[in-house]
């Protein structure tokens, strides 16, 4: 579900719920990967992992992805006598590229043009990608999973964009061998993404251990992941006052048939 405000943020969400997959057991038996939840019934513990395809085109289609962190600066008697400063130091990726993400340095994500400057902060206008972080797969390499699941390897991907390039596990996920999908683009290709045409692709989901309380209908798991405008000229947008229920502008209304009215009286 995606939500776009006035503020010119993009808000996806997403909910997993449904019935649980289970299987019988001894009623007396308890297993280290799963949840009893009924008698002689184990919900096995089990992923829900999904990817976000993000085809961007933030005042043109020459983009550029990069990473920022905040860090400390050493106490110094000119620059930072409190100790107490800190400074951003930006990536912007050149190739083809798996970016990791790190808590521990604040790491933020940002689509750039690096061809159109914000008039007042001078930097390149883009939009900011706040991940949702979670465990990637668990499923160990050699598996069926993993060879099928290889965009769960890493939280996010960035590819230059190319026409057949749409689907993040490859085009047949459940006949596939492996070697399809986002990490074997980025191994064979290793294309400039630096003032390219784009695609950054997020992969993100839910570790999922049941709960009694799960069956047998789950209740809704729900995360949000958001973009909002990093240096966008304008950030507001102005809405025209509705009239008759419609948002038309007024050069358009006065002296015209309006929706709904059945004439063509003029606004006051």
């Amino acid at each position: 579900m995606w939500y776009f405000d006035q503020s010119g943020e993009l808000t996806f969400e997403t909910r997993a719920t449904g019935i649980l997959s289970t299987q019988p057991i001894n009623e007396d038996a308890k297993v280290p990967w799963g949840t009893c939840v009924a008698d002689g019934v184990m919900a096995p513990y089990h992923q829900h992992l999904f990817n976000l395809r993000i085809d961007p085109a933030v005042g043109g289609h020459k983009n550029n992805f990069a990473s920022t962190d905040s860090v400390f600066i050493p106490w110094d008697d000119n620059l930072n006598p409190l100790g107490t400063r800190f400074i951003t130091q930006q990536h912007i990726m050149d190739r083809a590229v798996t970016v990791e993400d790190d808590i521990s340095k604040g790491r933020v994500f940002n689509i750039l043009n690096e061809n159109v400057k914000n008039p007042v902060s001078q930097t390149p206008i883009g939009y900011k990608l706040v991940p949702h972080r979670s465990q990637m797969l668990l499923a160990r390499p050699g598996s069926w999973h993993w060879r099928r699941s290889e965009f769960c390897e890493s939280p996010i991907w960035v590819t230059k964009y190319k026409d057949r390039q749409l689907f993040f596990a490859g085009g047949y996920t459940n006949q596939s061998l492996g070697g399809t999908g986002i990490k074997s683009w980025v191994n064979e290709c290793r294309d400039s993404v630096r003032n390219e045409d784009i695609v950054i692709w997020h992969t993100y989901g839910f570790t999922h251990n049941p709960r009694v309380e799960d069956i047998p209908v789950m209740s809704a798991e729900i995360t949000q992941g958001l973009q909002p405008p990093a240096a966008v000229s304008c950030r507001t947008v102005s809405l025209t006052p509705h009239v008759c229920g419609w948002a038309w502008p007024r050069h358009l209304v006065k002296g015209c048939d309006r929706p709904g009215s059945g004439r063509g009286e003029e606004a006051t």
